[in-house]
């Protein structure tokens, strides 16, 4: 005990010595030094304040500090913030967030909540963009560096959250003053739009189909492709809008699809065939703008409300496809797939269309595919594959889609009525007699006593003048 005790009186004197009873402590939060008295304190009160005293000395001796991010006397001075893209502010500088996170063109996205307006500092630094090279702010104290984001405002013409562009306004709708009230189309939401309300960089981007007609429904729709109608952006005027359902992508089915194309553009001077406009390729799609109709004679067979086609609209049938069948054959095509869904009623006359399927009546003609054609309307010898009258297989099928309307139902696709149709068997029923006649002389089961289409117009022609 002796001993501990002149040990502890040597090192009183020691510390007499050096400056008195008085030692520097550790830095308070300020950074100003304070000194600790050591009279009248205990051994052990003296030996716990000489300990913090040694501690904190080391420490600032080190470079280390107890805030992360602090001064670093390891680094050079000029090379301490060149990490955060020339940050001017040394003498607020916190640090980076974190070490692995140093890059200064990472930006949070804000979160999203009240917009304080009246807090001091708040709203100015809410309606700034951020800035990179600026550091973060949300460590402060409320209403000084603090952030509190705006709330969200909807964005106008700049495009969506993503940064995706917003879809491009279609043009407008014309209206065309020339036409007649009963040949106007219905009003549109694209008629009352502003002339200019799209740019040519989004024309150049936008679809052919959407850019130039105005879209107001399917109207039809077939095994292959379906119909629209449509209004034209510039003229006003309404059309008809074949487009194939599924994505041409082979040579073959392109060429094949492009055959009614060729067809309907050689048929043009012809009025009882549907006129053709224009066609064009999108997407692998094929577009085809046609002439409007009022619909298809199909809509007589098996109607709902028990009406059947008139004597007058049966004959006016007979003598316009009549003629579209004569001017076809005179230049060599034979349409093979003539049935009431491809005879269309327009302005109280009819007109073919649908030449899809289209034959040559010289040549090769096993490129027709007459064999997928409407059975119900076929001629005996085309289902036996015999191919060397398919003018005459044309008025066949013209004689059974008249007797099919004039039944006002469907024929049968197979059985005993089937096979004794193509026999010359045609019951009369409630045909009428003049109509009965020319689908018998139709519908005769050896082609050669079948009339031309030529002759069987000019029948029909002289039937409605003694008619009249």
């Amino acid at each position: 005990m002796d001993g501990e005790r002149r040990a502890r009186d040597d090192d009183d004197a020691r510390d007499a010595r050096s400056g008195g009873t008085r030692a520097s402590a550790s830095a308070d939060e300020d950074g100003t030094n304070k000194s600790f008295d050591f009279a009248g304190c205990s051994q052990s009160q003296r030996d716990e304040r000489r300990g913090a005293t040694r501690g904190t000395a080391r420490s600032q001796g080190n470079g280390e500090s107890q805030e992360f991010g602090g001064p670093d006397f390891i680094t050079p001075a000029d090379a301490q913030f060149d990490a955060y893209g020339g940050y001017e502010d040394k003498e607020n500088f916190r640090g980076a967030r974190s070490p692995c996170a140093l890059s200064p063109a990472r930006n949070k996205r804000p979160r999203f909540g009240l917009d304080l307006g009246a807090s001091q500092g708040t709203q100015e630094f809410a309606s700034q963009p951020l800035d990179a090279t600026q550091p973060s702010q949300s460590q402060g104290e409320f209403g000084g560096g603090f952030r509190v984001p705006r709330n969200r405002e909807p964005t106008r013409g700049v495009g969506s959250r993503s940064g995706l562009p917003r879809a491009a306004t279609s043009p407008p709708c014309a209206r065309n003053a020339f036409l007649p009230d009963d040949e106007q189309p219905p009003e549109t939401s694209a008629h009352a739009r502003r002339a200019n309300c799209t740019s040519a960089a989004q024309l150049a981007t936008m679809s052919r189909f959407r850019a130039d007609f105005v879209d107001l429904g399917c109207i039809a729709r077939g095994g292959f492709s379906k119909v629209h109608k449509v209004i034209g952006r510039l003229d006003g005027c309404r059309y008809a809008l074949k487009r194939t359902d599924k994505k041409l992508q082979t040579e073959r089915e392109r060429a094949e699809a492009l055959r009614e194309v060729q067809v309907l553009a050689s048929l043009t001077q012809c009025a009882e065939i549907v006129r053709y406009q224009s066609a064009w390729w999108e997407n692998d799609h094929l577009y085809i703008q046609m002439e409007l109709c009022d619909g298809s004679a199909s809509k007589m067979v098996d109607s709902q409300s028990g009406e059947r086609a008139s004597e007058a609209a049966l004959m006016r049938c007979l003598l316009d496809v009549s003629a579209a069948l004569s001017y076809a054959h005179a230049r060599g095509l034979a349409h093979m797939d003539i049935k009431p869904d491809n005879i269309f009623i327009h302005n109280q006359g009819y007109k073919l269309g649908d030449w899809g399927r289209v034959a040559l009546l010289n040549g090769d003609r096993r490129d027709a595919a007459v064999d997928e054609g409407d059975a119900r309307y076929l001629s005996s010898e085309v289902l036996n594959d015999d191919f060397s009258a398919l003018d005459r297989a044309d008025i066949f099928s013209l004689g059974a889609s008249i007797y099919e309307l004039a039944l006002g139902a469907s024929l049968p696709s197979h059985g005993a009525e089937y096979q004794s149709l193509r026999r010359g068997v045609v019951p009369r029923v409630d045909v009428p007699a003049r109509v009965h006649a020319f689908v018998l002389d139709a519908m005769s089961p050896t082609p050669s006593a079948r009339p031309t289409a030529g002759r069987l117009h000019a029948r029909v022609r002289a039937a409605l003048d003694e008619f009249a």
